[in-house]
């Protein structure tokens, strides 16, 4: 009975708590997807679906802080109640008092590893699917429908597109000029006029081609206020599509890095035999064996939470809080310390992860366990 009242506590607070960091999460999110919205369109599916996507791949990382407070909370309303003090002076250890919450843990953390091997790479994926869709969609739209003889269009955001011949299918066109829409101070981009020019219209190693024939490219700079010629060319092809992504800040990290894939793919392409430069080598063992074994501390943070719940009546929450932040501080230093020492090639990431957080649950339940030894009285003090 007191396992399964224990149980529901935990995972009903659970539930709330983590529903409501989503939120704050996705409301948070609205400022990175506001290049999306602007470049393409204000609508309820191109505000949600990529709100949704950029989301879901922090879910790893909130299911162990959810779970953390949901356990502090928990047992903060058991001392408040004094159902704490008589579950403690029936005989009940606090080993036994942890029993849900180390049950609750495992089964967050099967949920953790399935969002940090799977979600995340997924939720990436599908915003680069989403980006590409709407972008190749958005630009067919604006050739088919505004390209015409001598008049600049805008193509997406930082263009412009002019031609005084245009053909019937809009993807040819002659005399044919891409010009910056504007020059913004700091940055380079480059002007184009070419003889002949066309569009293919399809996805091409997931990019946008746009082709000029016996041309000149001018190199445009901000800190120089005429056009210096750059070069002549017979062909030149335009990656237009990367070009668009670039501009989207949320996509930098979309597609081109390993974070976009599974756990498994990783795996595949360490064991291949695949030549990869040793810092990225690196960096892909570290995400790999960082996304199997960081969930273990939501079994820290089970420990935890029966820690630095049990408080006397006499106490000041804000020390019980205030401790709350200590171990989150130091659970998070000792994760950016990880990565900075693997990454760089001071540790091998199959022994250094592992051992780390293995070693932070351990410390974790010989707290409690040292805690546990004390007197009743001397239990429901905070340090």
């Amino acid at each position: 009975m007191i396992f399964r009242y224990l149980f529901k506590e935990i995972m009903s607070r659970f539930i709330v708590t983590l529903s409501s960091l989503f939120m704050v999460l996705l409301v948070s999110q609205i400022f990175r997807i506001s290049s999306l919205i602007s470049a393409f369109g204000f609508s309820i599916l191109n505000i949600l679906e990529p709100l949704f996507y950029v989301s879901i791949t922090y879910l790893d990382t909130l299911i162990p802080i959810a779970f953390f407070l949901s356990s502090l909370t928990t047992v903060l309303k058991l001392s408040e109640t004094e159902e704490l003090i008589a579950l403690l002076s029936s005989g009940k250890s606090l080993k036994q008092l942890s029993q849900p919450f180390v049950f609750s843990a495992f089964l967050l953390i099967i949920l953790s590893l399935f969002s940090a091997n799977v979600l995340e790479s997924w939720g990436k994926k599908k915003l680069f699917t989403f980006i590409e869709t709407r972008t190749l969609g958005k630009i067919r739209s604006t050739l088919q429908q505004k390209m015409q003889e001598d008049v600049f269009i805008e193509i997406f955001n930082d263009y412009y597109l002019y031609a005084e011949k245009v053909s019937e299918s809009k993807s040819e066109y002659h005399q044919v000029v891409l010009a910056p829409k504007n020059n913004r101070e700091g940055s380079n981009s480059f002007f184009i006029s070419a003889e002949r020019g066309e569009s293919t219209g399809v996805k091409e190693k997931e990019t946008l081609l746009l082709k000029f024939y016996n041309g000149t490219l001018y190199q445009l700079s901000s800190k120089k206020p005429e056009a210096s010629l750059a070069m002549k060319f017979d062909q030149f092809e335009v990656d237009f599509f990367t070009g668009i992504r670039s501009q989207l800040d949320l996509t930098t990290n979309t597609q081109d890095t390993s974070k976009s894939k599974s756990s498994y793919e990783i795996y595949k392409e360490l064991k291949s035999g695949k030549k990869i430069p040793p810092l990225e080598e690196k960096k892909m063992s570290y995400l790999l064996y960082s996304r199997n074994f960081s969930p273990l501390l939501v079994l820290a943070f089970a420990f935890w939470g029966l820690l630095l719940g049990i408080y006397s009546v006499r106490q000041e929450k804000k020390l019980i809080f205030l401790a709350f932040f200590l171990v989150f501080f130091a659970s998070t230093a000792l994760s950016s310390f990880l990565q900075w020492f693997c990454e760089r090639g001071y540790g091998d990431p199959m022994w250094v992860v592992p051992l780390s957080y293995i070693t932070f649950v351990i410390f974790s339940f010989y707290a409690l366990c040292k805690k546990d030894n004390q007197a009743l009285w001397e239990r429901l003090r905070l340090f």
